[in-house]
């Protein structure tokens, strides 16, 4: 059975991965956390038996979130149903009284979320159970890998670029994922279904996943949440959370070793030239604070942060490491590093081999 939840949050996801993993062990789950990305995902081949939506849904990743979003996309789906894969069934869900009642569908019910209560489980069990013994078309199930979770599609990209430079015999060993802007929140729901459903080789050892988020303040709120969702030992085992951090750039290395801990992004990874033809096209923004934690000599009131820094004999190129790719120049920026010439890619990836190698460590798979 083939299932997308259709919300952004870890809590809820987990409580419904947790209910459909007991009634269906074998249930593929998928998660959207805005209308958008869910009809990217319903222009699939396969076709989800079942489409749980919270009806407050943004429409866009970062956009305010609608009261009625849901009852969007639900209309969405059908004004575009020559091109989209309908689900088999459709359950609007909530954890607010007043979402109930919106015009969600003349078909299709919402379910009433609770903590508390036990009643939205039996519900959501009886549709389960009749979704299973009605004649819906079941995917092929294919062999399940190593999955490694990142914030989007040019981290994908990157990852599998890398990947093929470096260590290529690994290649069909694991699988990379992502969505357009999925996010860090995206990334820790969808380790947490990983790890809930507890996948295993024929061996009986668990099948590892990954989640690979910035060291920024975003993701490190997704791996908290993460953590404070995942309860069980056996949970545990079941995945590993890897920070894209200082120790893959000797730049940001010095920034480290001199007391300036900055934000790190996987754009970070590449090399000084790349970034400054970044800067010259007007790709990089200042962050909202330079530093994660104030550095100790910093008198943050007397001078500048970027005064500091250049105290302590970092220089202009080197200072651009303090900014990041905007959000809206990110496709413009993938398209450059990968339109150059393929013969400069080991050295403009070169950051990324010790990455995929702790990846491949962290799936247990790798035996170089």
């Amino acid at each position: 059975m083939r299932i997308l939840i259709v919300d952004d949050s870890i809590d809820k996801i987990s409580e419904l991965t947790k209910l459909i993993h007991e009634n269906q062990p074998e249930a593929i789950i998928e998660t959207a956390e805005n209308i958008s990305n869910a009809i990217s995902l319903f222009q699939n081949e396969d076709t989800y038996n079942l489409a749980v939506i919270d009806i407050f849904l943004p429409l866009r990743k970062g956009q305010d979130i609608l009261k009625n979003g849901g009852e969007l996309l639900l209309k969405e789906l059908y004004r575009k149903a020559k091109v989209l894969k309908i689900p088999n069934y459709i359950i609007g869900f909530t954890q607010y009284d007043d979402a109930l009642e919106c015009e969600f569908s003349s078909i299709w019910r919402i379910i009433k979320f609770d903590y508390s209560s036990e009643r939205w489980k039996t519900e959501f069990n009886q549709l389960l159970t009749h979704i299973n013994n009605t004649n819906f078309m079941v995917t092929e199930v294919k062999e399940i890998i190593p999955v490694i979770y990142v914030e989007g599609i040019t981290d994908l990209n990157y990852l599998n670029i890398a990947l093929e430079l470096f260590y290529p015999k690994y290649k069909d060993l694991i699988e990379i994922k992502s969505q357009r802007n999925a996010g860090a929140n995206w990334v820790a729901s969808q380790v947490a279904i990983w790890a809930i459903s507890k996948m295993k080789y024929k061996t009986g050892d668990y099948i590892m996943s990954i989640g690979l988020l910035d060291a920024d303040e975003a993701g490190n709120k997704a791996k908290k949440d993460l953590f404070d969702r995942i309860q069980t030992e056996n949970e545990q085992k079941c995945f590993k959370i890897l920070n894209i951090n200082q120790k893959y750039n000797q730049e940001l290395i010095n920034f480290y070793s001199k007391g300036c801990k900055i934000e790190v992004e996987i754009e970070s990874l590449f090399p000084i030239n790349i970034i400054n033809h970044a800067e010259k096209q007007g790709w990089l923004e200042h962050r909202s604070s330079s530093f994660i934690e104030n550095p100790k000599g910093w008198k943050q009131h007397e001078e500048t942060s970027l005064s500091y820094i250049k105290k302590l004999g970092f220089n202009d190129d080197q200072n651009l490491y303090l900014k990041k790719v905007k959000r809206l120049n990110k496709q413009d920026f993938s398209n450059y590093i990968i339109n150059l010439d393929t013969k400069l890619r080991e050295d403009i990836f070169i950051n990324f081999k010790s990455l995929i190698k702790d990846i491949l460590i962290e799936c247990k798979i790798f035996n170089d």
